[in-house]
Protein backbone atom coordinates (compact mmCIF):
# COMPACT_ATOMS: atom_id res chain seq x y z
CA UNK A 1 0.00 0.00 0.00
CA UNK A 2 2.98 2.65 0.81
CA UNK A 3 4.68 1.41 -2.17
CA UNK A 4 1.15 2.42 -4.51
CA UNK A 5 0.98 5.80 -2.75
CA UNK A 6 5.03 6.32 -3.22
CA UNK A 7 4.30 5.92 -6.91
CA UNK A 8 1.59 8.06 -7.24
CA UNK A 9 3.34 10.52 -4.87
CA UNK A 10 6.71 10.77 -7.81
CA UNK A 11 3.98 11.98 -10.25
CA UNK A 12 5.05 14.97 -8.50
CA UNK A 13 7.47 18.23 -9.64
CA UNK A 14 11.01 17.52 -8.14
CA UNK A 15 10.71 19.86 -5.40
CA UNK A 16 8.70 18.04 -4.29
CA UNK A 17 9.27 14.75 -4.09
CA UNK A 18 12.79 15.05 -3.21
CA UNK A 19 12.21 15.57 0.78
CA UNK A 20 10.00 13.08 0.53
CA UNK A 21 12.24 10.20 -0.56
CA UNK A 22 15.03 11.44 1.59
CA UNK A 23 12.79 10.99 4.45
CA UNK A 24 11.45 7.79 3.17
CA UNK A 25 15.10 6.35 2.55
CA UNK A 26 15.93 7.54 6.13
CA UNK A 27 13.02 5.69 7.85
CA UNK A 28 11.45 2.82 6.18
CA UNK A 29 11.99 -0.43 7.04
CA UNK A 30 9.34 -2.39 4.27
CA UNK A 31 11.63 -3.38 1.33
CA UNK A 32 9.08 -2.90 -1.43
CA UNK A 33 8.90 0.82 -0.18
CA UNK A 34 12.64 1.53 0.28
CA UNK A 35 13.75 -0.20 -2.68
CA UNK A 36 11.00 1.83 -4.63
CA UNK A 37 11.94 5.25 -2.86
CA UNK A 38 16.14 4.43 -3.33
CA UNK A 39 15.42 3.82 -7.15
CA UNK A 40 13.67 7.07 -7.47
CA UNK A 41 15.96 8.39 -5.26
CA UNK A 42 19.00 7.69 -8.00
CA UNK A 43 17.29 9.67 -10.39
CA UNK A 44 17.06 13.03 -8.58
CA UNK A 45 19.89 12.94 -6.82
CA UNK A 46 22.53 9.98 -7.35
CA UNK A 47 25.12 10.62 -4.10
CA UNK A 48 22.29 10.92 -1.57
CA UNK A 49 20.77 7.78 -3.08
CA UNK A 50 24.29 6.35 -3.00
CA UNK A 51 25.10 6.60 0.27
CA UNK A 52 21.28 4.99 1.03
CA UNK A 53 21.88 2.27 -0.48
CA UNK A 54 25.66 2.00 0.65
CA UNK A 55 24.38 1.25 4.35
CA UNK A 56 21.91 -2.03 2.96
CA UNK A 57 24.83 -2.89 1.13
CA UNK A 58 25.47 -6.08 3.77
CA UNK A 59 21.67 -7.00 3.21
CA UNK A 60 20.91 -10.29 1.70
CA UNK A 61 17.32 -10.16 1.23
CA UNK A 62 16.65 -10.31 -2.69
CA UNK A 63 13.63 -8.18 -1.92
CA UNK A 64 16.16 -4.97 -1.95
CA UNK A 65 19.26 -6.17 -3.97
CA UNK A 66 17.57 -5.34 -6.77
CA UNK A 67 17.09 -1.95 -6.02
CA UNK A 68 20.89 -1.42 -4.61
CA UNK A 69 22.18 -2.83 -8.17
CA UNK A 70 20.28 -0.27 -9.63
CA UNK A 71 21.49 2.60 -7.83
CA UNK A 72 25.13 0.92 -7.92
CA UNK A 73 25.05 0.46 -11.70
CA UNK A 74 23.70 4.54 -11.99
CA UNK A 75 26.87 5.84 -10.09
CA UNK A 76 29.44 4.09 -12.53
CA UNK A 77 32.00 3.49 -9.79
CA UNK A 78 33.83 0.78 -10.13
CA UNK A 79 33.92 0.39 -6.26
CA UNK A 80 30.75 -1.61 -7.09
CA UNK A 81 32.22 -4.34 -9.24
CA UNK A 82 33.05 -6.78 -6.47
CA UNK A 83 29.32 -6.26 -5.35
CA UNK A 84 27.84 -7.56 -8.20
CA UNK A 85 29.95 -10.54 -8.53
CA UNK A 86 28.97 -11.29 -5.11
CA UNK A 87 25.50 -11.37 -6.25
CA UNK A 88 25.89 -13.03 -9.48
CA UNK A 89 26.87 -16.40 -6.93
CA UNK A 90 23.76 -15.49 -5.40
CA UNK A 91 20.94 -14.57 -8.16
CA UNK A 92 17.96 -16.72 -8.78
CA UNK A 93 16.54 -18.37 -11.91
CA UNK A 94 13.71 -15.73 -11.51
CA UNK A 95 16.38 -12.78 -11.29
CA UNK A 96 18.77 -13.59 -13.74
CA UNK A 97 17.03 -11.26 -16.35
CA UNK A 98 16.92 -8.17 -14.40
CA UNK A 99 20.70 -8.72 -13.12
CA UNK A 100 22.12 -9.17 -16.44
CA UNK A 101 20.99 -6.12 -17.82
CA UNK A 102 21.90 -4.57 -15.00
CA UNK A 103 25.16 -5.60 -14.89
CA UNK A 104 25.95 -5.68 -18.25
CA UNK A 105 25.00 -1.68 -18.84
CA UNK A 106 26.81 -1.33 -15.57
CA UNK A 107 30.22 -3.04 -16.98
CA UNK A 108 29.42 -1.22 -19.92
CA UNK A 109 29.98 2.57 -17.85
CA UNK A 110 33.59 1.60 -16.41
CA UNK A 111 36.76 2.13 -17.69
CA UNK A 112 38.28 -0.47 -19.73
CA UNK A 113 40.86 -2.23 -17.35
CA UNK A 114 37.65 -2.74 -15.15
CA UNK A 115 36.08 -4.67 -17.73
CA UNK A 116 38.88 -7.25 -17.90
CA UNK A 117 37.50 -8.32 -14.13
CA UNK A 118 33.95 -8.74 -15.66
CA UNK A 119 34.86 -10.77 -18.21
CA UNK A 120 37.15 -13.12 -16.52
CA UNK A 121 34.16 -13.85 -14.06
CA UNK A 122 31.89 -14.34 -16.73
CA UNK A 123 33.79 -16.33 -18.68
CA UNK A 124 34.94 -18.58 -15.45
CA UNK A 125 31.59 -19.20 -14.83
CA UNK A 126 30.17 -19.93 -18.25
CA UNK A 127 32.94 -23.01 -17.98
CA UNK A 128 32.18 -24.52 -15.00
CA UNK A 129 30.58 -27.42 -15.86
CA UNK A 130 29.35 -27.58 -12.38
CA UNK A 131 27.41 -24.31 -12.90
CA UNK A 132 23.46 -23.83 -13.79
CA UNK A 133 23.11 -24.50 -17.28
CA UNK A 134 21.03 -20.80 -17.20
CA UNK A 135 23.89 -19.04 -15.61
CA UNK A 136 26.11 -20.35 -18.25
CA UNK A 137 23.88 -19.42 -20.78
CA UNK A 138 23.20 -15.81 -19.49
CA UNK A 139 26.90 -15.21 -18.63
CA UNK A 140 27.60 -15.95 -22.82
CA UNK A 141 24.85 -13.42 -23.55
CA UNK A 142 26.55 -10.94 -21.49
CA UNK A 143 29.71 -11.93 -23.10
CA UNK A 144 28.44 -11.24 -26.28
CA UNK A 145 26.92 -7.89 -25.37
CA UNK A 146 30.49 -7.21 -24.34
CA UNK A 147 31.82 -7.94 -27.16
CA UNK A 148 30.04 -5.78 -29.29
CA UNK A 149 29.81 -2.73 -27.01
CA UNK A 150 34.06 -3.17 -27.15
CA UNK A 151 34.15 -3.26 -30.87
CA UNK A 152 31.78 -0.07 -30.82
CA UNK A 153 34.22 2.00 -28.56
CA UNK A 154 37.43 3.61 -29.54
CA UNK A 155 40.76 3.41 -28.36
CA UNK A 156 43.39 -0.03 -28.40
CA UNK A 157 41.83 -1.19 -24.59
CA UNK A 158 38.62 -2.26 -25.83
CA UNK A 159 39.85 -3.61 -29.08
CA UNK A 160 42.22 -6.03 -27.26
CA UNK A 161 39.11 -6.26 -24.90
CA UNK A 162 36.79 -7.13 -28.27
CA UNK A 163 39.49 -9.96 -29.51
CA UNK A 164 39.87 -11.40 -26.03
CA UNK A 165 36.39 -12.06 -25.19
CA UNK A 166 36.06 -13.37 -28.83
CA UNK A 167 38.55 -15.78 -27.83
CA UNK A 168 37.22 -16.62 -23.82
CA UNK A 169 33.73 -16.88 -26.07
CA UNK A 170 35.18 -19.46 -28.97
CA UNK A 171 37.05 -21.29 -25.45
CA UNK A 172 33.70 -21.78 -23.85
CA UNK A 173 31.79 -22.85 -27.11
CA UNK A 174 34.70 -25.98 -27.65
CA UNK A 175 34.79 -26.26 -23.99
CA UNK A 176 31.08 -27.19 -23.13
CA UNK A 177 29.42 -30.46 -23.22
CA UNK A 178 26.15 -30.14 -22.06
CA UNK A 179 23.87 -30.53 -25.68
CA UNK A 180 21.46 -27.72 -25.45
CA UNK A 181 24.30 -25.52 -24.42
CA UNK A 182 26.58 -26.42 -27.60
CA UNK A 183 23.10 -26.50 -29.56
CA UNK A 184 22.25 -22.83 -28.48
CA UNK A 185 26.29 -21.80 -28.42
CA UNK A 186 26.41 -22.88 -31.96
CA UNK A 187 23.77 -20.53 -33.10
CA UNK A 188 25.40 -17.62 -32.19
CA UNK A 189 27.99 -15.54 -34.38
CA UNK A 190 30.96 -15.30 -31.73
CA UNK A 191 32.87 -12.86 -34.15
Amino acid sequence: MRASALQVLLTNSEEEVLPLLKRVVEAEQAYPVLGLALEALSFYDIETAEKYAKRNIEDKSEYITNSLMTVFAATGKAEYLSYFHEKLQEVTLYQLFDFFEKYTAYVEMLPSQNWEEAVLVLSNMALDSGEDPYKKFFCVNALLKLKDSAKAKEGQPYMILAEDIKNKLKDIKNSETDPLLKMRYSEMDIE
